[in-house]
C-alpha cells in the first residue's frame, strides 16, 4: 500500500485504521460482511456484482486512449472484488470489448466460487 510520508509521521486512528482495511483488502481479507439474518434473499443463489467505468483523457490529450474498466464481485458475501482494465479509442463513451471482459470476471467468479456459477448479475 502506498502511502505518503505526512500521512504517517503523525497518524490519527481513523488514518491507521483506513491504512489497515486496505492492506488487508490486497490480502484477501475481508473487511466486512451482510448480516446472514437480515440480508436480502437474492443472496441466497450465486450473485455477481459488476461495476463498469470509463476514464478520458483531457480534451487538450488527443494523443491518449480512453481507459475503461470493470470490477467484479468474487464471493457470496460480497466483499471481495477484482477487476479488468482496457485501453479503448479515444474519447469513447462505450466499453467497447464489454462483453469479454464480463466473460473474463464471470470465469474468475466461477474460480474463485468452487465452480459456483452466478443466478443473477447486477451491473451498475
Amino acid at each position: 500500500q502506498c502511502v505518503q510520508a505526512k500521512n504517517v509521521t503523525s497518524p490519527s486512528f481513523q488514518v491507521f485504521s483506513n491504512l489497515c482495511l486496505k492492506i488487508n483488502a490486497k490480502l484477501g481479507g475481508i473487511n466486512s460482511i451482510l448480516v446472514p439474518s437480515i440480508r436480502s434473499k437474492v443472496f441466497n443463489e450465486p450473485l455477481l456484482f459488476l461495476g463498469a467505468s470509463i476514464f478520458h483523457p483531457s480534451v487538450y490529450d488527443i494523443n491518449n486512449q480512453s481507459i475503461a474498466a470493470v470490477v467484479g464481485s468474487m464471493d457470496a458475501h460480497p466483499s471481495r472484488y477484482t477487476s479488468t482494465v482496457l485501453l479503448q479509442q479515444y474519447r469513447q463513451e462505450n466499453i467497447q470489448e464489454l462483453s469479454s471482459m464480463v466473460k473474463d470476471l464471470l470465469i474468475m467468479f466461477y474460480k474463485s466460487t468452487g465452480g459456483f456459477k452466478p443466478h443473477r448479475v447486477i451491473l451498475y
